[in-house]
This record gives C-alpha cells, sequence and structure tokens, in this order.
C-alpha cells in the first residue's frame, strides 16, 4: 500500500508548485516534437501559450459542475467565478485547450492539425503525471475504500487515492509512448491513442469516486470520459479520410 503524506504543513502547497513544472514539461517536450516539422519557434510558443491560458481558464469554470446547483449560486454571485482557490476540473483543462486549439487553427491554418497534436498528446502523459502527482500529496481525490495494494493509507482507513492511479496511468502510458516511438507511426497516432485510452481509462476510474454529482443519470466523467472516446474516433476517421484524399490525388 501507498503511504499517506500530509502536505498540509508544507511551506508551498505541492499542488500549486507543481502545476507550472507541469506546463514547462508539457512545452519542452513538445517543441522538442515538433522540431524538424518546418514550424516557426514563435507559432509553437503562441500555441503554448493559448492553449495553458485555455486549459487553466477551462480547468477553473468547469469545476463548478462537479457541484450540483454551483451554476445556478454563480450566476446569483458572479464572484464565484473569480474564486480560484478551490480546486481545478481536469476535464474542464482538456474543453478549453481544445478550444485555445481551435481558435489558434482558425487564424493559423496552413499546417495540418495532427502535427501540433500529435507533439501534444505525446506531452500530455509526462507533464499531467507532474499534475497529479500534486493531487496525490494534497488527496483531493479520495475514493472508496479498499484492502488493494494500491490503496493509501488514510488516517481514516485505506482508500483508493485517485490522483494517485491516474499518475500511475499516465506514467505507464508516457512508457508505452517511449516504446512505440522507436518507430516511425503514422500521422495522428498519438493523438488518437491519447484520446481513447484516457478516456476509457477514466470511464473505469470513475467506478471508484464516492458519490460523484450526476445529470441525467451520467456522473461528469462518464460524459467527459465519452466525449473523449468519441473525439478519439472522430480523429480516427479524419486521418483516414486525409489519407484516402492524398491517395486518389
Amino acid at each position: 500500500m501507498f503511504p499517506y503524506i500530509d502536505a498540509n504543513h508544507w511551506p508551498v502547497q505541492p499542488f500549486r508548485l507543481l502545476v507550472p513544472v507541469a506546463i514547462l514539461v508539457g512545452y519542452l517536450i513538445g517543441v522538442r516534437r515538433l522540431k524538424g516539422q518546418c514550424i516557426p519557434r514563435e507559432r509553437v510558443s503562441e500555441l503554448a501559450l493559448l492553449v495553458t491560458l485555455g486549459g487553466l481558464l477551462g480547468a477553473h469554470l468547469l469545476k463548478l459542475v462537479y457541484v450540483p446547483g454551483a451554476f445556478g449560486a454563480a450566476l446569483s454571485h458572479p464572484w464565484l467565478l473569480f474564486a480560484i482557490g478551490n480546486g481545478l476540473a481536469s476535464f474542464g483543462a482538456f474543453v478549453g485547450a481544445t478550444a485555445a486549439v481551435l481558435i489558434f487553427f482558425r487564424h493559423r491554418s496552413g499546417t495540418p492539425w495532427f502535427i501540433y497534436s500529435d507533439a501534444g498528446a505525446f506531452a500530455v502523459p509526462f507533464a499531467w503525471a507532474v499534475g497529479r502527482l500534486g493531487c496525490y500529496l494534497i488527496h483531493d481525490h479520495p475514493g472508496l475504500r479498499t484492502n488493494s495494494w494500491l490503496g493509501v493509507k488514510y488516517p481514516g482507513g485505506t482508500r483508493f487515492d485517485l490522483g494517485l492511479l491516474e499518475m500511475l496511468f499516465l506514467l505507464l502510458l508516457g512508457c508505452v509512448f517511449l516504446l512505440l516511438d522507436r518507430r516511425k507511426r503514422p500521422r495522428g497516432f498519438y493523438c488518437i491513442t491519447f484520446l481513447l485510452s484516457y478516456g476509457s481509462f477514466r470511464w473505469g476510474l470513475d467506478q471508484l469516486h464516492v458519490d460523484p454529482p450526476r445529470y441525467f443519470g451520467w456522473s461528469v466523467d462518464q460524459i467527459t470520459s465519452s466525449i473523449m472516446i468519441l473525439a478519439g474516433i472522430m480523429c480516427f476517421i479524419g486521418t483516414m479520410r486525409h489519407k484516402e484524399t492524398h491517395v486518389h490525388e
């Protein structure tokens, strides 16, 4: 079993420290992946900035969906939208980052989307794992009680720590990506693989939540996981159509 690390008395909250580290790790890996693609460094930096801002904004705003009635309260008290000290939503970060990417390509066309998306998707497991380490250290995602060796010895009894489990999954996925990268892969491969694998993992991880909020019988993570899996399927179809177009040209 994993130990329960009490970081409440640390001088700096580890999550707040590790989030910028995660962003930096993702940026450096993404830039390295884009080398040799004839893409100006300025354009890469512009996209990285948009993705970072969009991701943080989405993570901040969409955390409200995890609290039933929060949007209604925010309409009555708009200042709640500016309260930044009560967590972030991971799927909200993906939504915000995706919106930023769409805005970028609307105004900066000319480069196939999958060149950027593959670089980003390859970097995400490593960067996201750093962020989830912060989640584990502050234990903000306690799961069901368990006797599994993957459990964490919480003060009130052993539980799954969903931040820890996701960190372990992301590290494993990153190792798989490194192994797969020994050979040249089709364009769009890492983007599609990440969307399908991470979406499927989060669907399964949702089963370990303690009474997650639901809308129309579906939990928030089930809804967002399904959207991510659907996006992966659509990206796969898009790459196949792109390939067929070039074959017939």
